[in-house]
């Protein structure tokens, strides 16, 4: 999620490095070296006679694209804001081959595609070791970032840090700029992150016990990083959608304070719940202020959320057989979590690229109401020969 309205397009998911990684496992690669890959698209201003809406945009680095490399081994970018001055920054997760975890690692890029040289270490910073899904960007201009502190196999926590402008943590935050909150001493994660206008820092992902299913888990901190105990129990709130397992993705914040959180509920739905400001269940939303909704008898997850002017809720995500191909999928909601019989059909909409897995990874809204969704599309030839593209439809 993104301050004052300026949420783009990021590669966001809790899975995505993963896929990206069993991709290159099945293909027999040993190491993907391109990281943070920015693509400026024109889609409202033509810069040039010859460009129109959709076309890359050449004034960024002269082909509208730019890849970084971080380390030698595996590096992926998560997500990407704008700061008020137009630079860009990316927030991804990057390893050398002889790491065994993953670790965070951020760019920011000059409007024109060039790298920063006031931010790190000419526009590169390396951290700490955790696995990165989201960032958001401050009024202040600090960088919010959020994740998870280890691997999924043993015990994990959310992960937030925050940078100051120039890259280096921001010590009035947490401890030296950390912090990792447990929900439940198993396995919790991070995977959204959405700034409330007051400055407090609201982060979704997912919580789970050992034995017992996965919950949506919502923390939210003060501007310092304590967790807010005005929220939640001690600043926390945990989801079930009907005992089933649940998986928390993204998360938006209404004008009036309330949170809406959307991810897998039941096991194979989209989950959207709505919470008052203060943790509690929204009960005007619908049933104790959760919705689950199937597309047609197949296996769905939602991973992005935007909230329109008007106050309908547009989610997008994956849908598609168990053990077959997905599209993208999206669904607009009114207030009260009813599907929007003004859009598609019965509120949905499914949209096919290729020949095998689309999906949404995240949602942005145009000031013209227009809704714009990007994730990944793959066409597999066979079990060892496969492709992994941007996918961007509005």
């Amino acid at each position: 999620m993104f301050t004052n309205g300026q949420k783009l397009l990021k590669l966001k998911g809790e899975n995505i490095g993963t896929m990206n990684a069993q991709f290159y496992k099945h293909t027999g690669l040993k190491s993907r070296n391109l990281i943070l890959v920015v693509v400026a698209l024109v889609a409202v201003a033509v810069t040039s006679i010859s460009a129109a809406p959709g076309d890359l945009d050449l004034t960024f680095n002269g082909t509208g694209k730019v890849a970084t490399n971080l380390l030698d081994f595996y590096d992926t970018a998560q997500a990407v804001g704008i700061q008020a001055d137009g630079k860009i920054v990316v927030a991804g997760s990057a390893s050398a081959e002889t790491d065994v975890y993953e670790r965070v690692g951020l760019a920011r890029y000059m409007p024109d595609g060039t790298l920063d040289p006031t931010f790190g270490t000419g526009g590169l910073v390396m951290s700490e070791f955790a696995s990165v899904r989201d960032l958001a960007i401050q009024a202040d201009g600090k960088i919010v970032v959020v994740g998870r502190s280890g691997p999924e196999d043993i015990s994990s926590d959310f992960y937030v840090s925050r940078y100051n402008a120039d890259g280096t943590l921001d010590a009035g935050f947490g401890i030296n700029g950390i912090v990792t909150t447990d929900f439940s001493g198993a396995f919790d994660g991070a995977s959204g992150v959405a700034l409330q206008a007051d400055g407090k820092i609201v982060v979704v992902g997912t919580t789970h016990i050992l034995g017992e299913p996965t919950d949506f888990g919502i923390a939210r901190y003060l501007s310092n990083g304590a967790l807010d105990a005005s929220f939640g129990v001690g600043g926390k709130v945990a989801i079930d959608f009907a005992g089933q397992s649940d998986i928390g993705h993204d998360v938006a914040i209404q004008p009036d304070g309330r949170i809406v959180v959307v991810g897998r509920g039941n096991i194979s739905n989209f989950g959207i719940a709505r919470c008052e400001a203060n943790g509690s269940p929204d009960l005007t939303f619908g049933a104790g202020g959760k919705v689950t909704t199937d597309f047609n008898g197949t296996v769905d997850e939602a991973f992005g959320v935007a909230i329109q002017i008007d106050g309908k809720i547009v989610a997008g995500g994956a849908v598609g057989q168990l053990g077959g191909d997905s599209d993208f999928g999206v669904i607009r909601y009114l207030q009260n979590g009813d599907p929007d019989p003004t859009f598609g059909v019965g509120g949905k909409v499914t949209t096919d690229f290729l020949t095998y897995n689309d999906r949404i990874n995240d949602i942005a809204l145009q000031p013209d109401g227009k809704i714009v969704a990007a994730g990944l599309v793959t066409t597999w030839v066979d079990q060892s020969n496969g492709d992994l593209d941007f996918g961007i439809a509005r």
